[in-house]
């Protein structure tokens, strides 16, 4: 029996309901939606103290919700709170090397830490900033900083110097966790220059520890080695309870355009939304253990790091998903007894053309769920999965983002799963699909929408007077309805997410999703990667297709990509002209970068206003595209 049905039959038993399937569930959870969250809280059991009354007060406007002000928890206590000999962690890297953490020995890290950071001088809602791959000391830190209630914010070290301190230098952080370096495709990448230029430029910086990986290096002043403080201090043996509206950590829109938003989310809405997926949306049970392949850039570090609330095994990766082997993955998830294995449709995409083939190597007897986010999930992507890695695997879409730190839509243990749909809507999520108008829509595009609060809802916007940026994020749009900015159909079978609504193609007056062509055009054997873009052509607008290919773009290429977007889209959708390029500009979190390359081909900005871009040579070629392009 998966843990929602056990949610279900308590709600019928408590509360005297007669709630029958999922529909009823979803439907009186957002209903009744205060009492849902209580009674969510008195099922999942985290520590916590205080009153579960009220569940929310200041309802309106929807962005000033405040909720549970009489309850206090620890994020920290509640995923360390499990038998010290189970396993924690289990940490791998390119090499497929690994060490295990139990729950003791990350107790003992914590609170070790903890005491250190407390000599510091480190106070409640002080800020503790991170530059590190993707190892558990950078989670010991960030569980020891939230358990002294300071706010946690972290990078990954591939980022650029700028990116870095654009991010950082907004909320003036005291203390610096580093590496002094990465491992990358087999090759040692020294960040120390780096990191001399950040604590430069941002001088509320006080105190940095240094974590000796991938290898030790001498240290500077006020510099602390993680090992030092591991031998030299004892745990600070106490787990102080917080608001539940009380800072977490802060994450940061992508800033492609300007300086990134520093999204501020409250300690007790991470808790409580985390748990309710990973444990009712995922069925994750204290034997499973759970593989994310992310970076501590992306949102889903912080999503996978809430593993540990419910006492299973997290495993972590760090390095290129491919390094050595292209099933290096899948190497891993045999290796380590993974049940659930978490990556991306890009991930997924790359593997299949370069035709890996799990399940001809390897048993993968344990691996029971695969999650996918960051871009839409295909019918070509579950085709793969079933195929070549496992047959008749839960496969779960979902779809939310850094806004939320969690899912609007998502999966389900005991619903069916129909390829290119997401199972559902999630549990206290008031999601709608919302015409021009606002009108409520069913198999027809419309914007992603949420009617009601919701715990996991930013808590602020970092130095945003009087909520301005965070309320021109979502509720310009609608009055008092949260608006996401993606396009998505609601129907019988489920769930699809379209693409962005604000890089709408727009031909002829018929709105487009980018996603829909990407599904046809990156199928395509020949093609590596796409970008689509609506141009302005003749008073109107007109598509136009990038493509990145394993060899030279020809005739017979682009009649068959027109073709095929023709036959099983719309003609159109087909492109006015398709374009080989060498790459696609992608953010720092893996997202396709669409409008402001639109803009700049255009002329509505310089090249230079566009930052937070992992590969930024690739904006040579469409800079020079916009200086001989002619509207």
């Amino acid at each position: 029996m998966s843990n929602l049905t056990d949610f279900n039959n308590y709600l019928n038993q408590e509360l005297g309901l007669n709630l029958k399937d999922y529909n009823a569930l979803h439907n009186w959870s957002v209903t009744k939606h205060e009492l849902f969250w209580q009674e969510l809280i008195k099922f999942l059991e985290p520590k916590y103290s205080g009153s579960l009354e009220p569940a929310l007060e200041e309802k309106q406007p929807f962005y000033k919700s405040k909720w549970f002000p009489n309850l206090k928890i620890n994020y920290a206590e509640n995923c360390l709170k499990h038998d010290d000999t189970s396993l924690a962690i289990k940490a791998y890297n390119e090499d497929g090397n690994y060490k295990n953490l139990t729950y003791g020995e990350l107790t003992d890290q914590v609170l070790k830490v903890s005491n250190f950071l407390k000599t510091t001088g480190l106070k409640e809602s002080d800020r503790v900033v991170a530059i590190t791959p993707n190892i558990p000391e950078a989670i010991s830190c960030f569980l020891a900083t939230c358990n002294l209630g300071a706010i946690w914010s972290s990078c990954s070290p591939d980022f650029g110097e700028n990116a870095i301190i654009d991010r950082f230098k907004q909320i003036k952080p005291k203390i610096l966790v580093t590496t002094n370096g990465y491992i990358y495709k087999g090759q040692f990448v020294d960040i120390s220059k780096k990191i001399e230029r950040v604590i430069n430029e941002i001088d509320s910086i006080e105190h940095i520890i240094v974590v000796p990986y991938p290898k030790a290096h001498s240290l500077k002043k006020g510099e602390h080695c993680y090992i030092k403080i591991l031998n030299g201090y004892e745990p600070l043996n106490e787990f102080k309870r917080y608001e539940f509206n009380h800072p977490l950590y802060i994450l940061y829109s992508s800033g492609t355009t300007g300086l990134p938003k520093a999204i501020t989310h409250r300690s007790g809405g991470v808790l409580l939304q985390h748990l309710k997926e990973l444990k009712l949306h995922c069925n994750l049970k204290e034997f499973d253990n759970l593989f994310y392949f992310t970076t501590c850039s992306w949102m889903m570090w912080n999503w996978m790091t809430s593993t540990l609330l419910t006492g299973a095994t997290l495993t972590t990766y760090d390095g290129f998903p491919i390094a050595k082997q292209k099933d290096l993955m899948f190497r891993i998830i045999e290796d380590a007894n993974i049940s659930i294995f978490g990556t991306s449709a890009k991930y997924l995409t790359m593997v299949d053309k370069l035709k890996v083939k799990p399940k001809e190597n390897y048993k993968l007897n344990k691996l029971r769920l695969i999650l996918s986010t960051g871009s839409p999930l295909v019918e070509e992507n579950y085709t793969y999965i079933n195929d070549s890695i496992k047959e008749n695997i839960h496969i779960s879409s979902i779809s939310g983002g850094t806004d939320i730190v969690s899912c609007f839509v998502l999966g389900n243990p005991d619903l069916p799963v129909n390829n290119g749909y997401i199972q559902c809507k999630g549990l206290g999520m008031d999601v709608h699909s919302f015409s021009e108008d606002a009108k409520d829509l069913y198999n027809e595009k419309g914007e992603l929408v949420c009617l009601k609060p919701f715990p996991s809802q930013p808590l602020k916007f970092w130095n945003d007077q009087d909520n301005k940026k965070y309320h021109d994020a979502y509720f310009n749009k609608f009055e008092n309805v949260w608006c996401h900015g993606d396009y998505l159909i609601i129907n019988d079978y489920g769930i699809k997410i379209l693409g962005r609504s604000d890089t709408t193609l727009n031909p002829n007056g018929v709105r487009i999703g980018s996603s829909e062509i990407y599904r046809i055009v990156e199928s395509q054997e020949e093609v590596l990667d796409s970008l689509v873009l609506g141009l302005p052509y003749k008073d109107d607008e007109a598509i136009y297709l990038f493509v990145k290919t394993k060899e030279e773009l020809d005739k017979e290429l682009i009649s068959n990509i027109k073709n095929e977007l023709k036959n099983k889209l719309s003609p159109r959708h087909v492109p006015k002209d398709i374009i080989q390029v060498t790459d696609i500009p992608y953010t720092l979190s893996g997202k396709k970068i669409e409008l402001p390359i639109k803009k700049l081909i255009i002329g509505d900005i310089k090249r230079e206003k566009i930052t937070a871009i992992s590969n930024p040579d690739s904006l040579d070629f469409y800079e020079e595209f916009g200086q001989k392009f002619t509207i």
